[in-house]
């Protein structure tokens, strides 16, 4: 019970480290950072968000490339906030959006959208999740 509200206070305090890995739409070949606002509507029941300096709240992403086949890089991506679809937002903002992601600007089909969330840290632990087939190579 402890360990859930230190957890929980940590998540709060922006003190939580995620990485995640994706395959994106054209070639990824510098590390960038991504400091966009984004606000989230709901519209028929369903999230959506998108970049709006006006009403956006902060949000910051950063990306760096791992791997290009094709048209198509894989890239490893660290968020800072956690904003609702803040990579899918920002990966297409940029003109990478997510393979799969239909809703965000993808233009190719695949089963689901390639994003897997790889890691977590907090509270001196560290969780790291195995990569799905499809993520570790883009067919």
């Amino acid at each position: 019970e402890a360990f859930l509200k230190d957890a929980i206070a940590a998540f709060k305090q922006r003190k939580v480290k995620k990485r995640y890995v994706a395959w994106v739409e054209g070639v990824f070949c510098e590390e960038i950072r991504i400091d966009a606002p984004i606000a989230t509507h709901k519209q028929g029941g369903k999230a959506f968000s998108e970049i709006n300096e006006e009403r956006g709240r902060p949000a910051v992403t950063i990306v760096k490339p791992l791997e290009i086949q094709g048209k198509k890089s894989k890239v490893e991506i660290e968020i800072l906030t956690g904003r609702t679809h803040q990579i899918r937002v920002h990966l297409s903002f940029i003109g990478h959006p997510i393979v799969g992601d239909e809703r965000y600007g993808s233009v190719t089909r695949s089963k689901r959208i390639l994003l897997h969330a790889k890691a977590i840290s907090l509270l001196g632990y560290a969780f790291e999740a195995k990569e799905p087939r499809d993520i570790v190579k883009y067919k």
